[in-house]
Formats: C-alpha cells, sequence, structure tokens
C-alpha cells in the first residue's frame, strides 16, 4: 500500500530518525496498513522537534551534545530549488506512466524534455528557433550535459536519443532544439523533507491540478553535488540519486 500526504511525510521523517538511532518516543510500530506508524509519527514529529521554526519554516540548529546529529526538516533555497527537476520527473509519471529510470533511453529524454522546456530558457546561452511546426528552444551540449548531471546523478552516461523522442533532438549545428509544446497544467509542490547526517536529503513532493488536487505523489533521494555552476541559470546543489520508496 502506498501511503500518501501526511501520512507519508510522516513515515519518512519517522524512518529517518529511526535509522539514525533517534527514534522519537511514542513511535508505534507499522501494522500492515501503515496506519499506526503514520499516526504516532504525525504526533511525534512537531515543529519543535523537527527543527522547524513555526513562524518562518527555518532551520532552527540545536545543540546536540556529543550525540549523534539528528536529521532536520530542511526548506532552504538548496533544497526548494530541486522542485524544478522534481516536477520534470512526476510530470513524466503523470503523462506517460514512465517511471524514474536513467537506463531506459524513452523515460530518460522524456524527463529531460518536460524539464528543458519549462526552465531551459533561463540556461546560459538559451535561444529560439521558429521552425516549420512549431518553435523551439536552441540550447548547447553543456546545458543538456549539465541537466543530465542534476536530474540522473553525475556519472550516469546520457544515453542516445531515441527515434521515439520527436520533440528534443541534436541537431547539425551541434545544438540541442527543444520543442515549446504547452505541458498540462499543473503544480509542483514540496511537502516534506529531512537532511541526514551524510549531507544527503529525503524529499517528498507532489503534483497538483490548478483545483490543488494531487495527480501524483514521489519521494526524491538527494546527494550532494561535487561542483556549483549557473549553466542552467539556477545553482544546484544536489542531484537526485533515487526516487521512490517502494
Amino acid at each position: 500500500m502506498k501511503i500518501k500526504g501526511a501520512a507519508f511525510c510522516a513515515l519518512v521523517l519517522a524512518f529517518t530518525l529511526i535509522s539514525c538511532g533517534q527514534a522519537p518516543s511514542g513511535t508505534a510500530s507499522v501494522n500492515s496498513e501503515g496506519e499506526a506508524a503514520a499516526s504516532e509519527a504525525s504526533s511525534a514529529v512537531s515543529y519543535a522537534e523537527s527543527g522547524i521554526s513555526e513562524e518562518n519554516g527555518d532551520s532552527v540548529s540545536e545543540e546536540a551534545g556529543g550525540a549523534a546529529a539528528v536529521p532536520q526538516v530542511v526548506f532552504d533555497e538548496t533544497e526548494t530549488g530541486m522542485i524544478r527537476p522534481m516536477d520534470a520527473i512526476m510530470l513524466t509519471e503523470y503523462v506517460t506512466k514512465r517511471y524514474y529510470e536513467a537506463d531506459d533511453g524513452i523515460t530518460y529524454w522524456t524527463i529531460m524534455y518536460y524539464y528543458l522546456s519549462a526552465y531551459g530558457s533561463n540556461a546560459s546561452g538559451a535561444s529560439y528557433a521558429d521552425l516549420e511546426d512549431g518553435k523551439y528552444l536552441v540550447l548547447g551540449s553543456d546545458i543538456i550535459r549539465e541537466t543530465g548531471r542534476v536530474i540522473f546523478g553525475e556519472t550516469t552516461a546520457m544515453p542516445e536519443i531515441p527515434p521515439d523522442i520527436h520533440r528534443i533532438g541534436l541537431h547539425e549545428d551541434g545544438k540541442y532544439y527543444v520543442k515549446m509544446d504547452p505541458r498540462p497544467e499543473s503544480l509542483p509542490v514540496m511537502i516534506c523533507g529531512v537532511v541526514n547526517p551524510d549531507g544527503s536529503c529525503d524529499i517528498v513532493a507532489q503534483l497538483t491540478d490548478t483545483n490543488g488536487k494531487t495527480i501524483c505523489e514521489e519521494s526524491f533521494h538527494l546527494v550532494p553535488k561535487t561542483g556549483i555552476n549557473s549553466l542552467l541559470g539556477y545553482e544546484y546543489y544536489y542531484t537526485i540519486y533515487s526516487v521512490g520508496l517502494g
């Protein structure tokens, strides 16, 4: 059973705390439906315990007294900026029913397309071209490589564009052309997250329709990037390591 919304967030927080030897008091064991754990975790992870300021949501650091570091709820700019690649992944799931898989060329380039068509115009050197079948965003190969390093991990090899992919392609001029088709109306929202002692993050995000109804929900494990640059028009501090908790 896939647990949704607040219950899912509570479990992410509770399980991360438990894995660090910091299980919140009163946390119940998970029953077959996961309901007991979700209920207890929701109560256990209060603003005070999670390190979030109730007024503004900023992280609050506390003295650990030599104890193991406790994961903190995170919503600063280094994490919230990752909503853009998360958006592309969730939109691909919603539209195509294809799930995050770097080794599958169609999935890889569909996610890349949704990211670049929505956010690529801010990239360094971006321009536009009017072709017979519509307007295209024109991007350099360095932009494409860096996009892949943010979405699929820094060591993942970029696959060739499959023949089934038509809205993004490499042209003879060495540039990538991304067709500017309208996307389904939707909004990505970051729901909750924790930063782990090793610097990685676990984030839960949703894609909602224009009425606020959740149309896709996913969990993301992020690891710090080895280097930060502004090629994409945004500074990304993380790369997506994996998607989904099963």
